[in-house]
């Protein structure tokens, strides 16, 4: 879905924290050049309005979308597989590490099979 969109530089976790029923909220930062961040915004919201990104499953009521500076875009949505656990508050655990990945991999993928 993003290879389309040119000037998109990176798509990355920037962190989790505990939602609602104690499931995980995924902070999602996509950035982009300055010409690009809308277009990479509006095909975020194409992803996750699916509810579904690869095998990630997420509250699509729960995605809230917020422009952080020119170049960047911050996206914060629940993971409705995901229950909280404080590990998750220590980016260095193993956990956080392992969702961060699984996260970050079920994006690409996502991405690069559009």
């Amino acid at each position: 879905m993003f290879q389309t969109v040119s000037g998109l530089q990176k798509v990355e976790v920037a962190g989790f924290s505990p939602g609602e029923n104690n499931l995980v909220v995924a902070k999602i930062r996509v950035i982009a050049t300055y010409y690009a961040i809308s277009m990479a915004q509006t095909r975020f919201v194409q992803l996750v309005t699916t509810g579904r990104v690869g095998q990630l499953t997420f509250n699509t009521s729960n995605v809230s979308i917020k422009r952080d500076v020119v170049l960047s875009s911050t996206t914060s949505m629940t993971i409705g597989s995901t229950t909280w656990t404080q590990s998750l508050a220590d980016r260095t655990s193993v956990q956080y590490i392992q969702l961060k990945q699984q996260v970050e991999e079920q994006v690409r993928q996502y991405t690069l099979s559009d």
